[in-house]
């Protein structure tokens, strides 16, 4: 099954061209590495494949079942985090907002919840 295509990708910033006509297939199962000297378009390719950035040219084929995970090599934080707490940032603010969710059905009057049903 095909995991991934990009065929003829082109990207630009500007007037600079970072990728030009960039073409491979990813096949289930396969694993591959991206080498190159800084500033090749490494991150560009994964940012395509992942929706962060628009390519200028060419087609980027990724079937819906498959997802396509990127993690950037930095990352902002506060010097004050820890790693595990930088982790689970993004896991605390959805369990956040799920109490805060609970909290709001439990206060709910009888009327907004009979309605509900």
């Amino acid at each position: 099954m095909l995991a991934a295509s990009l065929q003829n990708v082109s990207s630009y910033y500007g007037a600079e061209t970072v990728l030009q006509g960039v073409t491979f297939q990813i096949s289930e199962g396969q694993k591959l590495g991206l080498i190159g000297a800084n500033g090749s378009g490494k991150t560009t390719v994964l940012r395509i494949m992942v929706g962060q950035q628009e390519h200028s040219a060419g087609q980027v084929v990724i079937p819906e079942v498959v997802r396509v995970g990127y993690v950037p090599q930095f990352v902002e934080h506060d010097a004050d985090d820890t790693a595990i707490g930088f982790l689970l940032s993004e896991y605390n603010v959805i369990a956040q907002t799920l109490r805060e969710q609970e909290q709001r059905l439990e206060d709910a009057p009888e009327r907004v919840m009979s309605a509900a049903l």
